[in-house]
């Protein structure tokens, strides 16, 4: 699949425009495209309703024999989750040429969107990590490990909370190993624990615990991991150090020796987030010239589709 200078998918399936209809809804806007699939702002399907977002994947990206029933059926535990720690899934489904995925639009956008703004979330990391902690332990909970974990599918809401997308699927892990290249971006990223590294199947609660910790390493530094999944040094001095011993461990490398779920690692936040705030710099001794600025962190790129 291509796209052409207007940004609109073309290949085999029929392109969407603005103004096309998908699963019953109105195209406004297109939010982010990317080889695999789109995301589209939707009209509101009844006035005074809130605006959704429709992810539209078209079906000949999809290789697997049985991928059009498996990819409702793997989205049911998503649809029906019983927090209120994951984005709203209000429908899926096939709709001509494409899957798609009508899902609440959050116009404050992910934290990967607020990061690129170069928000480093500094002033936010208390309620941030408490949040997103207890995310994990709702979904760790009822529903099992996450296992994709980006700051493109974290989104700090502005009443507060944390809530998830893009949930790793059996399905994009075996179209993923069927050929599909377009998939690698929302996959196989740099905020992968390292067991996930040597088999994509292989993740579980702990694993998103490393990912949390990836996280909030870029929060407190502004930067990003390698693309080996190495995370950024956190400045001595610049944070509690409770606080900072918590995101480490988050971050071993052997599996057993991190928070074991999103239960164990809220109490461990509880414990090392409050108060906490970045510690002001040394004054600099009378007469001492001022030290120059440091150059701005280089921001990863974004994500097509959080």
């Amino acid at each position: 699949m291509t796209a052409d200078e207007g940004g609109h998918q073309v290949g085999q399936a029929h392109p969407l425009r603005e103004g096309s209809e998908l699963a019953g809804l109105k195209l406004q806007r297109l939010i982010a495209r990317d080889r695999f699939c789109g995301l589209w702002l939707a009209a509101p399907a009844e006035e005074g309703s809130a605006q959704s977002c429709v992810r539209a994947i078209p079906v000949a990206n999809l290789s697997c024999p049985d991928a059009r029933d498996r990819f409702c059926s793997e989205l049911s535990f998503w649809r029906n989750f019983p927090g209120r720690s994951a984005v709203e899934l209000y429908d899926c489904g096939l709709s001509g040429d494409y899957c798609y995925m009508v899902m609440r639009y959050l116009p404050e956008g992910s934290a990967e969107f607020m990061l690129q703004r170069q928000e480093t979330l500094q002033d936010r990391v208390p309620g941030f990590a408490l949040d997103f902690a207890a995310a994990l332990r709702d979904l760790h909970d009822n529903s099992g490990a996450h296992g994709n974990l980006k700051p493109s599918n974290v989104f700090p809401v502005g009443e507060g909370g944390v809530l998830l997308s893009d949930f790793a699927m059996p399905l994009w892990l075996d179209e993923l190993e069927a050929g599909c290249a377009a998939l690698e971006p929302h996959v196989l990223h740099p905020y992968r624990a390292p067991e996930q590294r040597g088999n994509p199947h292989d993740f579980d609660t702990r694993s998103d615990v490393y990912s949390f910790g990836l996280i909030l390493a870029r929060c407190l530094t502004g930067r990003a991991p390698s693309s080996d999944g190495r995370p950024p040094e956190i400045p001595p001095g610049q944070w509690p150090v409770p606080f900072v011993r918590a995101v480490e461990r988050c971050l071993e490398r052997d599996r057993q020796r991190r928070p074991a779920d999103g239960l164990e690692l809220l109490e461990m936040i509880r414990a090392t987030a409050r108060p906490l705030r970045p510690k002001a710099p040394d004054a600099p001794p009378p007469g001492a010239a001022p030290a120059e600025a440091a150059p701005p962190p280089e921001a990863a790129p974004a994500e097509a589709v959080p």
